[in-house]
């Protein structure tokens, strides 16, 4: 909101948010602004059999059942909620708060207006979080990460053209951990930033190695995050890091989830504008499982479209999952872009692409993701995919 219509339009929102608050709270009630566009609610005279969604959110005077009006625009707002009830165990208000911001932590993989009441195990689970947040702080002090990488190949030759970065943890105790077992923490923690930035250095750093040994240039994917895409200092480090290691800007790409699209904004544009003009290549990854816009695509320099493996499961006998796929073609083809189908695990799927006009592809029909040096000997042995058994 302070960027499209300007910091006194969002600064009134957040007042009139207030005050609908505190007229659902009533004259018993309070209500503070805690930081940011978050607020705490005190309701003391509540039944405990009494539903916070219908006092706060629902049909009887609900806080954002009405759009706010102002200035002459019509403001659409939704809200996340986290509640604790005040019960017969004493606690301070500090505690008070604590356990509803678990609570809040927790609706957010939610709907909005779906609240979540705090629980024990929710509590577990944050301070697990925080655990494992500290933890992902030392292991990037302790160069405890590894990247493994998966071959993109041809589908009709089986030649392997690309492979995508993929980060693994090599935690002291439990031993290798793929990224869904510690990502969205280091998301919510603010850690994304700087191990995405660790990946892309060994990435390129690898690149590197791999091109001093004669090795056959390919491209690498690296995924990248929105909160990257937002650091103001990301371009930068592209810049710096291919310099340093002295990778051509072709050999690298960056794949970006459908989330671009969930808070579209000019700078993020300009940034995205910026990397292609640096020579680096965009990939747009698990195409139609999320914020789709057709309207977005045409503003936005991909140059490869990713569909997702949800549509490649389903080929080649499921209508629906051909009709995507071909749609995915097609319109990658109206704007110039390579497709590149994911989660390929049977020779059928790849027939079917293939039939489909789809030439390129990854997934566990080829290979899984393999180390370093691994990948190295597949380079050097210039085989095609999947490996044949003696």
């Amino acid at each position: 909101m302070n960027e499209s219509q300007g910091f006194a339009i969002g600064d009134a929102l957040l007042r009139a948010i207030g005050d609908r608050l505190a007229a659902t709270a009533g004259p018993d009630g309070l209500v503070a602004r805690t930081g940011g566009d978050a607020f705490a609610v005190l309701l003391p005279d509540l039944a405990p059999e009494a539903s916070l969604s219908v006092e706060l959110f629902g049909n009887r005077d609900g806080s954002f059942d009405e759009p706010f009006v102002i200035d002459g625009f019509e403001l659409d707002v939704s809200a996340h909620y986290g509640y604790t009830r005040l019960g017969a165990e004493p606690r301070p208000p500090g505690g008070l708060l604590r356990e509803a911001e678990v609570a809040l932590h927790a609706s957010r993989f939610g709907s909005p207006t779906n609240g979540q009441a705090y629980t024990s195990d929710l509590d577990r689970a944050a301070r697990g979080r925080v655990e494992l947040a500290n933890e992902l702080r030392e292991a990037l002090k302790n160069d405890e990460f590894e990247l493994h990488f998966q071959p993109k190949v041809q589908l009709a030759s089986g030649r392997l053209v690309a492979g995508e970065a993929l980060i693994r943890w090599n935690h002291p105790a439990r031993g290798f951990l793929s990224p869904g077992a510690f990502i969205p923490v280091a998301e919510t923690s603010h850690l994304i930033v700087p191990i995405g930035r660790w990946v892309l250095d060994r990435a390129c750093k690898t690149l590197r190695a791999w091109q001093d040994d004669g090795l056959d240039i390919v491209q690498i994917a690296v995924n990248v995050s929105v909160e990257q895409l937002a650091d103001r200092e990301f371009l930068m480090d592209v810049e710096e890091i291919l310099a340093r290691h002295r990778v051509p800007p072709s050999s690298l790409t960056l794949e970006l989830t459908e989330s671009v699209f969930a808070d579209e904004r000019a700078r993020l544009r300009d940034q995205l504008d910026a990397l292609h003009a640096l020579g680096v290549k965009l990939s747009l990854d698990d195409f139609g499982t999320g914020y789709s816009s057709l309207a977005y695509l045409k503003d936005y320099p991909f140059d490869d479209i990713k569909i997702d493996r949800a549509f490649v499961h389903g080929l080649p006998d499921d209508p629906y999952s051909r009709d995507i796929a071909a749609s995915v073609l097609k319109i990658a083809s109206s704007i110039g872009a390579t497709v590149i189908a994911e989660g390929i695990e049977r020779p059928e799927q790849r027939d079917a692409l293939l039939a489909l006009g789809c030439s390129m592809g990854q997934g566990y029909y080829f290979s899984v993701p393999l180390s370093e040096e691994d990948f190295a000997w597949l380079l050097a042995r210039r085989v095609p995919l999947p490996l044949k058994v003696a």
